[in-house]
Formats: structure tokens, sequence, C-alpha cells
């Protein structure tokens, strides 16, 4: 989860539109569309960068682990 949220600040600092996150994890993919499923002490951090981001084009995928 921190990854992604790492992700959301390079992406919002470097000024790119679109983004396509890639993960293994579907906690994280879920998380997109219901932030209850973040763990509370990343929370915070996670809805102000879903707020700042909004202007971002996202994609995201589940990648299977082989």
């Amino acid at each position: 989860m921190q990854v992604v949220i790492i992700a959301l600040e390079v992406a919002k600092c470097r000024g790119w539109n679109n983004l396509w996150i890639e993960c293994e994890s579907s906690l994280i993919i879920q998380a997109f569309g219901n932030p209850l499923l973040v763990p509370w002490r990343l929370h915070g951090k996670w809805e102000k960068w879903l707020f700042f981001c909004k202007d971002i084009v996202f994609c995201y995928s589940r990648v299977y682990r082989e």
C-alpha cells in the first residue's frame, strides 16, 4: 500500500497525467474503490493523495504471481 502512495507522490511531482499501477495484491486494487480497506495508519495519506491526484487518469490491474 505504501508503494502505491509513493507512486502517486512521484506522479504528482513529475506532472504525469496518466498512471498505470500493476500489483499482485488484490487488496490494493480493491482499495481504489473502497478506501476503508486501507490500514488505519495509512488511511490519511491514502485519502490525501487520491484527492490531490484526482486529475490523473488511473489504470490499475492485478498481476498474478506464478
